[in-house]
């Protein structure tokens, strides 16, 4: 059993009941019409989804845990083989926080379809594409499908080039 997989479900399922419970009836707005979707429509698709995946992750880790307990296995995460947490992963993290901020920061000048292709390019690159085909295709099609859905399925406008915007 590992120790910071309990953790990680408690903190998670106790973090999603409150968004449920508290937080998203609370801080979303009523909605406009009978005929649209409510504004806590997604917010509370997205944090049951994570409450289920979170008790999934409970019931799965004490359902290992009698298997090891059964067999004598000890699958503890730090043992000898255990990298912990070093100068690399830091600097890994540090990466995609920061690009994560300038992103968000230049979503808001730039708009979400360029923003999002040139992000989706660099990390394509980062991630080892190196083929233009593939780049071009996935940058620029990912975006605009996502633009796509999220305004004819549920009519959210994603920001646009702030110049436009006179």
């Amino acid at each position: 059993m590992k120790k910071s997989e309990l953790w990680t479900a408690g903190v998670l399922i106790i973090f999603s009941l409150a968004c449920l419970v508290w937080v998203i009836p609370n801080y979303t707005s009523p909605p406009q019409s009978k005929l649209g979707v409510r504004p806590s429509f997604i917010p509370n698709v997205a944090v049951g989804t994570m409450l289920f995946l979170s008790i999934l992750m409970l019931y799965q880790n004490f359902k290992h845990r009698k298997s090891n307990q059964e067999t004598g296995v000890d699958d503890e995460e730090f043992g000898a083989e255990a990298s912990g947490l070093g100068l690399a992963e830091l600097a890994n993290l540090s990466l995609w926080t920061v690009s994560s901020a300038i992103v968000v920061f230049l979503m808001g000048l730039l708009g979400y379809k360029i923003v999002s292709s040139l992000f989706m390019v660099c990390l394509m690159l980062y991630s080892g594409q190196r083929r233009p085909v593939i780049l071009i295709i996935v940058s620029i099609l990912t975006p605009l499908l996502i633009w796509q859905i999220t305004w004819y399925a549920f009519s959210i406008q994603l920001p646009m080039l702030y110049f436009n915007n006179d």
